[in-house]
């Protein structure tokens, strides 16, 4: 049962991995063009100085903005990835819990129907709490 939704665990990190080199490009573009700052004013006459200086100002604004926006996306991933596995792992358990408690049931009218005692359902049906319960958790 998907909720709406599914994701693929393996392609989010991947992404989260690609997006966080570009995160990297970026930063070692920008300590690029902090470097070239240095060197524009061996360039000659002030009218290429300037245009220079000019260019890696955008430059540099642009590629700050990209680093910005690509750490954010790249962290998200990251944390997205996370957030899915660790509700895939709860609603293993909660199943599990769930799939304990209903194991116990065909024992316990059993036991009723050849023994005539009367059934325990405690144990049953606090399995079944349980596992709901971590349904409830995981699911927020």
């Amino acid at each position: 049962m998907s909720w709406g939704f599914d994701a693929d665990l393996g392609l989010l990190a991947d992404t989260a991995g690609e997006v966080g080199e570009a995160v990297t490009l970026a930063r070692q573009m920008q300590q690029r063009a902090d470097a070239l700052r240095g060197e524009v004013a061996t360039l000659g006459a002030p009218p290429v100085q300037q245009a220079a200086r000019g260019f890696l100002e955008r430059w540099g604004y642009g590629v700050r903005l990209i680093d910005d926006d690509t750490s954010w996306a790249a962290d998200g991933l990251r944390a997205c990835a996370e957030v899915y596995a660790d509700v895939e792992q709860g609603v293993v358990d909660a199943m599990g819990s769930l799939a304990s408690g209903l194991t116990k049931a065909p024992q316990v009218a059993r036991d009723f129907l050849t023994d005539r005692t009367m059934p325990n359902p405690e144990g049953v049906a606090d399995a079944m709490r349980d596992g709901i319960d971590t349904i409830r958790d995981v699911l927020g």
